[in-house]
């Protein structure tokens, strides 16, 4: 006769896949140049941005890759600097 109760020897293996993020086009652009983060990127367009953070004018002394991407550094900016656009 067979015992009632039966033994199940049950494994989970638990493996962490963390995919490296993907870069957007401006972050693509300020490796480019050289800008390792948003804070480097805000102290070179500080003395352009402050005056006016809701405009691109001081991204026009800058290198084109982030000029092509001045509506999202002026959203950056005026967020950083607590402006409504």
């Amino acid at each position: 006769m067979l015992p009632l109760c039966w033994r199940v020897l049950h494994r989970v293996t638990y493996v962490s896949r963390v995919l490296a993020p993907v870069p957007t086009p401006l972050e693509k652009a300020m490796r480019a140049e050289n800008i390792d983060s948003n804070y480097e990127l805000i102290r070179r367009l500080e003395p352009y941005a402050r005056p006016a953070a809701t405009s691109s004018a001081g991204l026009t002394t800058q290198p084109p890759e982030l000029l092509s991407h001045a509506p999202e550094i002026v959203d950056y900016l005026g967020r950083y600097f607590g402006m409504e656009n």
